[in-house]
């Protein structure tokens, strides 16, 4: 089955029909984080409420969720306790990836463990296993008569943190690997959606050897949405043959503000609507921005809206812009809805 970004008004169908899926970046508990979940405060208190009205809400965990494991030699190493998680189920997080470079911090027995953790509070994982195979098992599921697949990779170093035929570890970017799984995948589900972990912390523009080249052979061979994080920051858009790129959405939840530009992002809303041939595709940018005391991530308005707007458009400028973005709002929430030009 094929799909398309319909530029006619999304009115024009019933919300019901749709599938709504709401993508966002890094999410870690650590740090100035810490502080609120030991007081009982949620971190994802103003956010909450718009990641519910999705079908599906996924999220990239970049953290470790365990009481166990060896810190490994790296600059960073993160990890929290499995009770953390409840913030992700209370906000209607369905599905993390551990596809990145931290869920290894504390070995492969903690990354387990994050796994066990996952399970008891009902969410739902890909991206990390016991081999290569394990780890980069997509996950399959339907919604309203919509089979969907979610495949996750990521950036993993040291490289001995990658998970092989034979060794635990994270789902890297094994290009051709990732390449053959889509070729698979693509006749066995409606729609394709590769949420990535890639290119380089602060660094803008997608790489062209990394991110560009390899975004347009994946949807040469089935992939209908690309979503990206791990730079931080966010990173140009982009439409390929009728399929959105997001080369990076920037942080959702993570205890970061000292860099400037680092504190924008956005969450990326689909609205899926099958016809008998088709999948049209309505694609959203809701724009991001924490808070100076709690780090929280709020939905951003004003000045900070405003920022966001122009780090978007002027960023994925350098793209050769092909769409355009139209400030819309539901309710009190702005929703910026991608339009293919004519």
């Amino acid at each position: 089955m094929t799909s398309t970004i319909e530029s006619s008004d999304p009115s024009s169908y019933p919300r019901e029909s749709a599938v709504r899926i709401f993508l966002a970046g890094d999410v870690n508990f650590s740090r100035s984080i810490t502080n609120l979940v030991e007081r009982d405060i949620d971190p994802l208190l103003y956010v909450k409420r718009i990641i519910r009205e999705a079908d599906i809400a996924i999220v990239n965990l970049e953290t470790t969720i365990a009481t166990n494991g060896t810190p490994q030699t790296k600059t960073h190493v993160f990890r929290s306790p499995p009770e953390v998680l409840r913030f992700l189920t209370n906000a209607g997080v369905d599905i993390v990836s551990l596809a990145n470079n931290h869920a290894m911090d504390y070995g492969a027995e903690a990354m387990f463990a994050t796994r066990k953790h996952l399970q008891e509070y009902g969410i739902l994982f890909t991206g990390a296993g016991s081999n290569w195979q394990d780890a980069s098992r997509p996950l399959i599921l339907t919604q309203k008569n919509i089979t969907l697949a979610i495949l996750c990779t990521g950036f993993q170093k040291p490289e001995e943190l990658l998970a092989t035929d034979k060794r635990p570890g994270t789902a890297g970017l094994r290009w051709k690997r990732i390449l053959s799984l889509v070729t698979h995948l693509e006749k066995e589900v409606d729609y394709l959606i590769f949420f990535v972990h890639w290119g380089w912390e602060y660094v803008a523009p997608p790489l062209a050897d990394e991110q560009i080249s390899h975004a347009h052979a994946l949807i040469d061979a089935g992939v209908d949405a690309i979503i990206g994080h791990h730079p931080h920051l966010i990173q140009g858009l982009e439409i390929y043959k009728g399929k959105p790129i997001f080369y990076s959405v920037g942080n959702f939840l993570f205890p970061q503000w000292e860099i400037k530009e680092a504190r924008a992002a956005f969450a990326v809303v689909l609205d899926l609507q099958k016809t008998n041939t088709t999948i049209i595709t309505h694609p959203y940018l809701i724009p991001i921005y924490r808070l100076s005391t709690t780090l929280q991530p709020i939905i951003a308005g004003g000045k900070e809206e405003e920022e966001v707007y122009q780090l978007v458009t002027s960023r994925s400028s350098l793209l050769g812009s092909n769409w355009i973005l139209q400030k819309e709002r539901k309710s009190w929430v702005p929703f910026w809805r991608v339009v293919p030009k004519p």
